[in-house]
């Protein structure tokens, strides 16, 4: 699979996320720049998509490598970011078998709060957010 590559006058940025849970079914869902995100990011030279995917979940979260399982496939999305780059994201199902307490938001990139929320309520949520967490949290959730 290629790297980043330019597609028109659109720089094309691949990108792997996760939607994590908690052992109690509990969903972690971050507030970046005020509307309520998964975590997920660049795809480095070289990577894998699931490599990259749990790298960025425990970047983000703080979270323990060794504590996270990535699962399978939930969706492949495609949106303009802010700085209008076409991201091409992988999203990946995850259990945290570690203390949900003990998260820490990577302030560096915006996020000012990270929380494990029952699923109707990432559904609720989602609902307010972007298009694509909407579509992940609905695959996680409804097992689809």
């Amino acid at each position: 699979m290629r790297d980043n590559f330019c597609k028109g006058n659109k720089k094309i940025v691949r990108a792997a996320g996760g939607a994590v849970t908690a052992a109690d079914g509990r969903v972690l869902m971050m507030l970046r720049r005020g509307a309520w995100d998964l975590p997920k990011g660049h795809i480095e030279p070289g990577e894998s998509e699931r490599a990259a995917a749990a790298r960025e979940v425990c970047e983000e979260c703080g979270l323990d490598p060794a504590l996270l399982a990535v699962g399978g496939e939930i969706a492949r999305t495609v949106h303009l970011s802010a700085a209008d780059e076409e991201k091409h994201t992988v999203w990946f199902r995850m259990d945290y078998s570690g203390d949900p307490a003990r998260v820490a938001p990577q302030t560096e990139e915006e996020i000012t709060a990270l929380e494990w929320i029952v699923p109707d309520e990432a559904r609720r949520r989602a609902a307010g957010s972007f298009d694509t967490i909407r579509t992940v949290i609905e695959k996680l959730i409804t097992g689809i």
